[in-house]
């Protein structure tokens, strides 16, 4: 029998997955790609953004134009470091609902 996957695998083959479904054959996302995810993917970062240009440039960082999924997942691990004490109280309240 297949394992179940741990918590933290789901997470990390949902980022995968999110992605994958957007890369082109280059194995990038283009600049239009990469706002649907975060319109999509990720509301509540962008809300907090004043210039949304200025996220693709600050992903982008080789400056090519399209992002990568290196640069793709900086740019989630730098979310969840910058906003550690929101994320951690979130969970905190679901997993008091769900008691």
């Amino acid at each position: 029998m297949e394992r179940e996957l741990s918590c933290l695998e789901v997470g990390l083959m949902a980022m995968l997955g999110v992605f994958m479904s957007n890369e082109n054959e280059d194995g990038k996302i283009t600049k239009e790609q990469f706002m649907r995810i975060m319109e999509g993917e990720l509301p509540a970062l962008l809300q907090r953004v004043q210039n949304r240009d200025n996220v693709f440039k600050r992903v982008d960082e080789n400056e090519d134009g399209r992002v990568d999924f290196e640069e793709f997942a900086k740019l989630l691990a730098g979310f969840a470091k910058e906003n550690y004490d929101d994320i951690k109280m979130y969970l905190s309240e679901e997993q008091q609902k769900a008691k």
